[in-house]
């Protein structure tokens, strides 16, 4: 951890500067203070008669403007010469500190170092370009995925503004992690996942700028930066939910209507939202006589083949074509409206932590489907429905099985059933 000081030793204001493993590095300023009771906790100097004299021409007010002047300078140094592979020593500081102080340039040009925002822009725009891809797969990053970057970023600039100082690369380091979770929890209020997402993000970041562009992150240990996921109950609609809001009459609101038949698509087929609503005509084929829908998963980077069931066939059908697309968020509206059209009063308690806090709420349950129920129904009724994992998953691109388990919705009583009515349970 590197930190940046200023001491009094004799009444002479000096600078203590800790940076790596056991480097310390010490050097006056210039500057003193008549008395050492006028030395601030702060590291400022009172403003008062006596110590506008003491030190020639500066009065105290531009002595504390000094001082920080060269506090902000030497640590944006500090990290240029990290950045560009300097063996950084005493000296080379003590030379820093010297021009800092009079002002004087090196007479050999400085390339400017790029701050953490400019190297976090070249991080997003390598990401749109495809300079840098999915570190599993090597597949291009979707555009959704890198619109969750810009809303880190702003998260980050959020946290600059509030602690007032920027982030320097060689101050990164285990209390800027807790710095930042304080920040999230006690001003932001935010969930403990979607924390979580920010937190691994800036570790991505991290690794990247380290590896492509060899900035320095001396303090920086990336087991110090705990990502904190938790699973929080999400509902999933059963069949006979989804009969329900199949049969609906929504014929005199055609808004309602297009997006429970968009929901109902995603229900019946086990995609996102992404790609059920990037579906066309062109995309159903027949297979071995068996229509289908042949579509490229965004991403996972497969391409995938889903038989249409007879109720998609039927929306198909009174839509006379698939329902038109519609944002995300307009589905996440409107499918709790339809819900509630469809009566799905059943109160649901949801735990999550929200601020370092577990906070337990209860809710309609049309008040919690959105967009991403759909695939969650999907999920859970074809694995109570004896469909392998395996194939699910094929469709829902969970990478472990242990991870679509925690993902599907299925209480102990159907395990239960569904063990009972197993032909091996029935051997035994």
């Amino acid at each position: 951890m590197s930190t940046f000081n200023y001491k009094l030793r004799d009444r002479s204001i000096i600078i203590e500067f800790a940076y790596g493993r056991n480097n310390r590095f010490k050097v006056s300023t210039g500057y003193r203070v008549s008395n050492v009771n006028n030395w601030l906790g702060s590291q400022n100097i009172r403003n008062v008669i006596e110590e506008n004299n003491v030190n020639g021409q500066y009065s105290a007010l531009q002595i504390n403007k000094k001082l920080s002047e060269i506090k902000d300078s030497f640590l944006v140094e500090f990290d240029l010469l990290i950045e560009q592979g300097e063996n950084v020593t005493n000296e080379l500081l003590k030379d820093c500190i010297k021009r800092l102080k009079t002002n004087n340039q090196q007479k050999k040009t400085v390339v400017k170092q790029l701050g953490f925002f400019e190297y976090f822009d070249l991080f997003i725009k390598d990401t749109e370009t495809g300079k840098r891809r999915n570190k599993t797969n090597k597949n291009i990053i979707t555009k959704a995925t890198i619109r969750t970057y810009n809303t880190t970023k702003v998260f980050l600039e959020e946290f600059v503004l509030f602690r007032q100082k920027p982030i320097y690369f060689s101050q990164i380091d285990v209390d800027f992690y807790d710095e930042l979770n304080e920040y999230a929890d006690v001003q932001k209020v935010i969930s403990l996942n979607y924390k979580g997402k920010h937190i691994k993000l800036l570790k991505a970041f991290l690794e990247y700028v380290n590896t492509k562009y060899k900035v320095k992150i001396i303090n920086y240990k990336p087991s110090d930066f705990l990502v904190e996921r938790e699973v929080v109950d999400e509902i999933a609609l059963s069949i006979e939910e989804l009969d329900v809001m199949y049969n609906l009459d929504l014929s005199d609101n055609e808004l309602l209507c297009r997006t429970r038949d968009l929901f109902l698509i995603g229900a019946y087929t086990g995609l996102r939202v992404s790609d059920f609503g990037a579906l066309t005509m062109s995309n159903i084929v027949m297979i071995d006589n068996v229509e289908c829908f042949q579509t490229y998963i965004d991403k996972t980077a497969l391409e995938i083949l889903i038989p249409l069931s007879s109720k998609v066939k039927s929306i198909i059908k009174r839509n006379h074509g698939l329902p038109k697309k519609m944002f995300p968020q307009k589905i996440n509206d409107n499918i709790k409206i339809v819900g509630e059209l469809a009566e799905f009063n059943a109160e649901v308690l949801i735990t999550k932590t929200i601020g370092g806090k577990k906070i337990t709420k209860t809710f309609f349950k049309y008040e919690l489907i959105k967009s991403h129920s759909a695939r969650r129904s999907f999920c859970t009724n074809a694995y109570l429905n004896g469909v392998d994992s395996i194939t699910i998953m094929n469709i829902s691109g969970h990478k472990t099985e242990s991870n679509f388990l925690t993902y599907i919705k299925v209480p102990p009583k159907e395990h239960a059933k569904r063990l009972a009515n197993h032909s091996f349970f029935k051997m035994m």
